[in-house]
C-alpha cells in the first residue's frame, strides 16, 4: 500500500442543509485567529492563518461512522480511537493559508490524553477559490477541493504534511477534530 491509501474522502457526509444550518450557527460565534506553538519562538499568529473558533456542538456521529468504515476499509484493528477532541471551525478568509504541518502532536488535547491517531476535516462550503487540502510526499503532491458536507480522514503521522492553499476568493469554513 501507498501512504496516500491511508487519506480516505467520503463525499456527502453531512448534507448540504446540515452545512447551511451550521453555517449559519457558526456566523453568530466570535471568530479568532489561530496561533500556534513553535518551541523555537513559542506561540504566536501568522497574518496568513485561518481563523478559529470552538464548535463542541458540532454533531459528530456522522463522522464517527465515517471513522469505523475507515478501520474497516483498510482492515485496521480496533481499537484505533477512543475518543475524539473537541471539533473547532477553521475560517480561511480571502489571503488566508495553513503552512505545512502534521498533526502528530503530544500536546494538541488540553488534558493531555493522548497522540492523534486519526485526523478529520469537514467541509462546510465550496463557494471559494483557491484552499485546496495538499498532502506533500516525497513523490509528488496529493491535492483535494473538498465539496460541502465532505469529510476527509487521514492518519496525523508524520508521514503526512499538509498544508491549505491561500483562499484567493470568497470563505472555506471547516470543522476539524482528531481521533485518539
Amino acid at each position: 500500500m501507498q501512504l496516500s491509501d491511508y487519506i480516505k474522502l467520503y463525499p456527502n457526509t453531512y448534507s448540504i442543509d446540515e452545512c447551511k444550518k451550521l453555517l449559519d450557527d457558526l456566523a453568530k460565534k466570535e471568530w479568532e485567529k489561530h496561533s500556534w506553538y513553535d518551541p523555537d519562538a513559542g506561540t504566536h499568529t501568522k497574518e496568513s492563518d485561518p481563523f478559529v473558533v470552538d464548535c463542541h456542538d458540532f454533531p459528530l456521529n456522522p463522522v464517527m461512522n465515517k471513522i469505523g468504515e475507515y478501520v474497516k476499509d483498510l482492515v485496521l484493528y480496533p481499537p484505533i480511537v477512543k475518543k475524539l477532541s473537541y471539533p473547532r471551525a477553521n475560517q480561511y478568509r480571502q489571503g488566508c493559508e495553513m503552512a505545512v504541518h502534521n498533526d502528530h502532536i503530544h500536546d494538541i488535547f488540553d488534558n493531555n490524553s493522548g497522540i492523534p491517531t486519526l485526523s478529520i476535516i469537514v467541509m462546510l462550503d465550496e463557494d471559494y477559490q483557491g484552499g485546496e487540502l495538499v498532502y506533500e510526499f516525497k513523490d509528488g503532491d496529493l491535492s483535494f477541493k473538498l465539496r460541502s458536507g465532505d469529510v476527509i480522514i487521514w492518519p496525523s503521522l508524520f508521514m503526512y504534511p499538509h498544508r491549505v492553499n491561500k483562499v484567493t476568493e470568497g470563505v472555506r469554513t471547516s470543522i476539524v477534530t482528531w481521533a485518539y
